[in-house]
């Protein structure tokens, strides 16, 4: 097979995108795709609508798979249509997704690398990209992903929060213990972020559809739940309650601890 065709065959590219020339730079150990759009006409990215081809867009590169112990890019100037309803617009590629500079079999090689270590940095130096980069993958993972959840009834939510970093930074983290899942993370955990939470990953029919939501004492969250979650119980889970009660318990006993020793009964030391 030529190193076109294979090329053809392992990015999906079909007429009339066509695989230009190849390149091998041995000393760079680096693979180079060149790839030309050879038509008049295109179809517009907004609504599908065939259309004719304004111009070309500076050549933009993709890092895809290594093959053969090289690091391969793919360089194409990509076409930008012109239709009457949307105007001129850059065509979607079928190698790559938007705004991205890899490839998306790159990209889904180095999300199954991240569900598997748990670790961006670690994931980044593996496959020689950046942090920033890996972050990137793994944002656009995340959106594609929301993009294809279903709208099923949630019965029951529960909210909580995520400290990370130094100091007091906290996100607000809603979740489905029922399926599982974590449905959306939003930082800080004031009103603001409570709102947003409920907004950006519930519908309004899933909103009404919910029973009870579990979560500790903080007041944002239990105004939330009152003013988005209309059919909702607020269940505060055992950890908050008990804690609450270990303290309140704690709080007497060294009360009653002090009144003692001053009668000189030293009962409760120790306890």
């Amino acid at each position: 097979m030529k190193e076109a065709e294979f090329y053809r065959t392992v990015l999906g590219i079909k007429a009339p995108w066509k695989i230009a020339k190849v390149e091998l730079k041995t000393a760079e150990k680096e693979v180079h795709v060149y790839i030309e759009y050879r038509s008049s006409e295109g179809v517009c990215p907004k609504c599908g609508a065939k259309t004719s081809i304004h111009d070309k867009r500076d050549e933009r590169v993709w890092r895809d798979l290594d093959s053969c112990k090289c690091k391969t890019y793919v360089h194409c100037c990509i076409p930008r249509t012109k239709c009457s309803e949307h105007g001129t617009l850059t065509m979607d590629i079928p190698w790559s997704m938007e705004r991205s500079h890899f490839t998306v079999d790159f990209e889904s090689l180095a999300i199954s690398f991240l569900l598997a270590s748990k670790n961006r940095t670690a994931v980044a130096d593996l496959l020689s990209i950046s942090w920033d980069e890996m972050d990137g993958i793994m944002q656009r993972a995340v959106k594609r992903g929301l993009l294809c959840r279903e709208e099923v009834p949630i019965v029951q939510l529960g909210i909580d929060e995520k400290s990370f970093g130094s100091g007091q930074s906290y996100g607000t983290v809603l979740y489905d213990p029922k399926g599982k899942r974590v449905l959306n993370v939003v930082q800080k955990r004031d009103g603001e972020a409570v709102d947003t939470v409920f907004y950006s990953s519930l519908t309004y029919n899933q909103l009404h559809t919910v029973e009870a939501i579990t979560m500790d004492f903080w007041q944002a969250f239990i105004n939330g739940a009152i003013e988005h979650l209309p059919n909702a119980d607020i269940v505060h889970d055992k950890f908050h309650i008990m804690k609450y009660m270990n303290e309140a318990v704690d709080k007497v006993r060294r009360t009653e601890h002090a009144r003692r020793k001053k009668l000189k009964d030293d009962t409760l030391t120790g306890t």
